[in-house]
């Protein structure tokens, strides 16, 4: 497999961190690298070298990130502590999330993910996600309805009942795996080794 597309609603740079400890290319939606700017078409680019597809993955951050802020009227990425910080763009889980997510860049990576999970992803593999979005749950009830479709969910303290309460009753969806993220890390690597 040479791309993977994470879809991630966690704030922090693990998966950019791993991506770089790791030589894979990580393609988070931003274009520059003096002042890297937002630019969702990367997300399109087919990355080859020699004429073959290279290992990338897609990141994107549908709430946000730490290192995103707004300067000079443009989403930016911050690449040192001392940018001028006009206002830091991440949702928090306030009453103002469902509107935010409707806003740029927010509403296009939903869309993306729609596009993901109903079009050519037949799978999903939700990891510590605990199903507190709408937003996101709505898209993913629209993907189950799919009958090809399968749901996959890592997380300790998740059981079906908890998430066919939440999604409704549908073929496709698994029991949770009662693991911690460190726990499948370990095993995944095991596998692979």
């Amino acid at each position: 497999m040479s791309e993977v597309n994470i879809f991630t609603t966690n704030w922090d740079s693990l998966i950019e961190i791993t991506c770089d400890k790791l030589h894979i290319k990580c393609i988070d939606g931003f274009s520059g690298i003096y002042e890297p700017f937002i630019d969702l078409a990367v997300y399109d680019d087919e990355i080859r070298r020699n004429g073959e597809k290279i290992k990338i993955v897609k990141l994107f951050k549908i709430h946000g990130s730490i290192d995103w802020i707004k300067e000079r009227g443009s989403i930016r990425k911050k690449i040192n502590s001392q940018s001028e910080v006009e206002d830091e763009i991440m949702i928090y889980p306030t009453p103002l999330k469902t509107r935010e997510v409707l806003s740029y860049p927010y509403s296009e990576l939903l869309r993306r993910l729609d596009n993901e999970i109903r079009g050519k992803s037949k799978k999903l593999l939700i990891i510590g996600y605990s199903f507190p979005d709408s937003h996101i749950n709505d898209i993913i009830k629209q993907a189950l309805q799919n009958e090809s479709f399968s749901l996959f969910i890592i997380d300790p303290n998740l059981t079906i009942e908890n998430v066919q309460s939440i999604l409704g009753d549908y073929p496709g969806i698994f029991d949770p795996i009662s693991t911690t993220f460190e726990k499948f890390v370990d095993l995944l690597t095991s596998e692979v080794t």
